[in-house]
């Protein structure tokens, strides 16, 4: 077994229990939830070799599609010394007092082992999956996705001690080859699935064919320090609300469709196609936003991502819609 660790700090509030509710809790099988996922968004697999190559890579059921059951290559261990606290989940209902038990500081450490063995008589993927694969897999996950309630409004984002950036450039970059070793692995696609381009990362192929979510594009926004972040955090909490109560100042007519937080109910259920998280670089804190391609009854939500877009500018200019500070 080769085993490696990776330390984490807290950036924002993180909302995560188990079977007792009031007690916050890290847990392994959440966080390989969200590796599933971010496999799953970065690869550009069709859908049935997609299915078989997760099944490989994180192990699966015996006579589920063409998989022969095998336990999982990688097991994960979490050690935590994370500060307790009560804190409001969604910031613009503080007024109300609805705390809710999260970590609010503090430090953890993962350590990935991994069992090469189950994989030695496996053929078909393009590279080689080795414990580093799996590495970038965690660390990516962690700061695309994060874990958590909320986890896709920037709460439960995490720092990687050692992974450190200059620049957005150095981390737009290191991101990018991250993304394409995680997706190259795929029995069908050798990867370079993703490239670098004036707003960031995006990808190069052809997004129509998918019926799924998959990264469409990913970009920095605005510059914080660390006391703004709560601030921004409200903002994202505050034009949800608005959005989904069509409260919405300056947006009369209804531009902004509810699906750019999700939704679900009568009509169908469509996670949000765009995630906001919180990265920190070596000049101060940023917003990162993954847009996806999600696939809502057949239609391609936010084709141009102008929607979403829009939603992103009021977030960082909440007083060009007329929203309270």
């Amino acid at each position: 077994m080769e085993e490696k660790n990776i330390v984490c700090s807290l950036i924002t509030p993180l909302f995560s229990c188990g079977a007792y509710k009031t007690i916050p809790e890290l847990r392994t099988s959440e966080l390989k939830g969200v590796m599933r996922y971010v496999y799953r968004i970065s690869s550009p697999s069709e859908l049935n070799t997609l299915a078989k190559d997760e099944a490989e890579l994180f192990g699966g059921a015996a006579g589920s599609g063409n998989n022969t059951g095998h336990a999982s290559p990688i097991r994960l261990l979490i050690r935590s010394e994370m500060v307790k606290d009560s804190k409001p989940l969604l910031l613009h209902k503080t007024e109300k007092k609805f705390p809710v038990s999260c970590f609010f500081d503090g430090k953890f450490e993962i350590t990935a082992r991994f069992n090469q063995g189950i994989l030695s008589n496996r053929s078909g993927f393009q590279q080689t999956v080795d414990i580093n694969w799996y590495v970038d897999l965690i660390k990516v996950s962690l700061i695309m996705c994060g874990m958590g309630k909320r986890c896709r409004k920037g709460r439960g984002c995490f720092n990687i001690e050692g992974a450190s950036f200059k620049t957005q450039k150095d981390f737009l970059e290191w991101l990018c080859k991250a993304l394409n070793r995680i997706g190259a692995v795929s029995s069908q696609n050798n990867g370079g699935a993703f490239m670098i381009d004036r707003e960031g990362i995006r990808f190069k192929g052809d997004l129509s064919k998918y019926k799924r979510p998959i990264i469409h594009k990913i970009r920095l926004g605005n510059k914080m320090e660390k006391n703004q972040i709560d601030n921004y955090l409200w903002a994202v909490d505050e034009m949800s609300h608005k959005l989904k109560e069509r409260k919405l100042e300056n947006d009369d007519k209804k531009t902004l469709p509810i699906g750019i937080t999700g939704f679900a109910g009568s009509k169908g259920k469509l996670a949000s196609p765009l995630l906001i998280r919180i990265v920190q670089l070596e000049g101060g804190f940023y917003p990162l936003y993954i847009f996806l391609k999600n696939v809502s009854e057949e239609n391609w939500f936010d084709r141009g991502c102008f929607m979403r877009e829009k939603f992103i500018y009021y977030v960082e200019n909440p007083k060009s819609k007329g929203v309270r500070q």
